[in-house]
């Protein structure tokens, strides 16, 4: 009998027609190929997963930060309450400080005592030094 498709032998002793077997192959490769759908929703799923891993390292990032930032703001906090209790502690003393008339007569002939003690110091120094001659150019028209 003749068949206007061609027979071809395959290894199991049936018989398959040309159309019978490009159609069985196109049959398994597209069941082998995911369809485009799976394709896309595989790779949302991936993304997805990749987002949520970010998030989660983002949110742990920023704990840190801000668990470093509360650390120097305390730090802050505490270098300005220093400062303002010695800027306190300096404030009483020189508001305590009496003026040169209002100390007791003791006390004053103390203070020239140790003024003179360091005139005479910086005298001692300079005399150390070679004195300079500075001569002054200047012309005024």
């Amino acid at each position: 009998m003749l068949s206007k498709f061609k027979v071809k032998s395959v290894s199991g002793g049936s018989f398959l027609t040309h159309f019978q077997h490009k159609r069985a192959q196109s049959c398994t490769l597209a069941q082998t190929q995911p369809s485009l759908t799976e394709v896309y929703e595989a790779e949302i799923r991936r993304l997805r997963k990749e987002n949520h891993n970010l998030r989660i390292q983002h949110n742990s990032i920023a704990t840190q930060l801000n668990e470093v930032v509360t650390q120097l703001q305390q730090a802050n906090a505490e270098g300005m309450l220093l400062k303002q209790r010695i800027a306190e502690t300096e404030n009483v003393f020189y508001n305590t400080k009496q003026d040169f008339w209002q100390l007791t007569s003791a006390a004053r002939n103390n203070k020239k005592r140790r003024v003179r003690q360091l005139v005479a110091q910086l005298v001692e120094r300079l005399e150390e030094f070679e004195p300079i001659e500075v001569h002054n150019n200047f012309t005024f028209l």
